[in-house]
């Protein structure tokens, strides 16, 4: 009998038998290395219009452009915004025993080229549910700081324009200054 196992010398294929059982599964082996961070991403740093003459990001963007810069040193150029002056301005219907503050008018909304402008002082009410803007669908809540009268920076105060145009400002200090509206910068909003 030929063992082999080669068809040149004329010896014929032997049959393998049946495969064993399996045997017993070997110890878990060392954790793997963690993988590597990732990027922080990229937020809003400041927006600025643009007066058609100072660079901005080393660009000198037409007048009225709306220009965001990120916090990777990029600039977007969202659009021309109209000069305040040319705006048709609404009356804010102030919700939740908001009102408008003494000496400041009355606060008031504009819309022009799915900007949105706000402007006035208003004082704080039962909830932090200020007023609505009608018309508006946002695919986002848009955060922004807001000033209070008291004090400048805007440290502990946050304005919020929902999904639906819901105006709410939180008020971090709990202190009862009043906001205002002009603080909050133009903002892209959808119709």
């Amino acid at each position: 009998m030929c063992d082999c196992n080669k068809t040149s010398c004329g010896c014929k294929s032997v049959p393998q038998g049946e495969q064993g059982v399996q045997g017993p599964q070997g110890e878990r082996g060392a954790a793997g290395a963690n993988g590597l961070d990732g990027d922080p991403g990229i937020s809003v740093v400041d927006q600025t219009v643009s007066d058609g003459v100072t660079e901005i990001g080393s660009t000198v963007y037409p007048l009225n452009s709306l220009i965001i810069e990120l916090s990777d040193g990029s600039f977007i150029d969202a659009g021309i915004i109209s000069p305040i002056n040319e705006l048709v301005w609404e009356d804010i219907t102030l919700l939740n025993s908001w009102t408008a503050t003494p000496g400041f008018g009355t606060p008031q909304y504009a819309i022009d080229n799915n900007f949105l402008y706000l402007r006035g002082v208003i004082t704080p009410g039962l909830t932090n549910n200020a007023f609505s803007i009608p018309g508006i669908l946002m695919s986002a809540n848009v955060l922004e700081t807001i000033h209070d009268t008291s004090n400048p920076a805007p440290i502990n105060s946050i304005f919020i324009l929902d999904t639906i145009g819901s105006v709410r400002i939180l008020n971090f200090a709990g202190t009862q200054d009043d906001f205002m509206l002009d603080s909050v910068g133009p903002i892209s909003i959808t119709r």
